[in-house]
């Protein structure tokens, strides 16, 4: 069994994959519940979600935990205390030892670099303002097991 997220932030998509979908029913999040014949789910909440799959006799429950990243897709860093900051929320540290967010302007320049514990990013760049513009982020999560995943977006800083 392969499971594959697609992510943008706003539709998450989990696939499980198995040899023959024929016969199996799935879920996510609740082992007695809202089973589906289709191998395809939207998740709407980004973190960890277990991932079920029984077969159509309700034998041969299988369990395997999955991520899916969400982050905003904007920040108004204006000091209203609404939004600003930028940061992907809900890293799990026992499943992610040492996430790594880079955020980069439109030329490709590094201007900021956050891990799981920073409060996130304010639109700062060595003590300046930045300016109202889409920004790029590159997050590098690498699980306990050694497996590094990259993930790549962007965002708007509003002013």
């Amino acid at each position: 069994m392969r499971i594959d997220v697609s992510q943008d932030g706003l539709s998450n998509v989990i696939t499980i994959n198995i040899t023959s979908i024929d016969g199996y029913k799935f879920a996510i999040d609740n082992p007695h519940g809202n089973f589906q014949y289709s191998n395809i789910i939207n998740i709407a909440n980004p973190g960890i979600h277990a991932v079920y799959v029984r077969d159509k006799n309700g034998c041969e429950l299988v369990l395997e935990d999955v991520y899916v990243l969400g982050y905003p897709h904007f920040t108004a860093s204006n000091y209203d205390d609404i939004n600003d900051t930028w940061t992907i929320p809900g890293f799990d540290t026992n499943l992610y030892s040492k996430p790594i967010v880079s955020i980069f302007d439109r030329y490709g320049k590094e201007v900021y670099r956050m891990n799981v514990q920073d409060i996130g990013w304010d639109g700062i760049y060595r003590g300046n303002p930045l300016p109202s513009t889409d920004y790029w982020f590159l997050a590098e999560l690498t699980d306990t097991n050694g497996k590094t995943t990259i993930f790549k977006s962007h965002f708007s800083l509003i002013r």
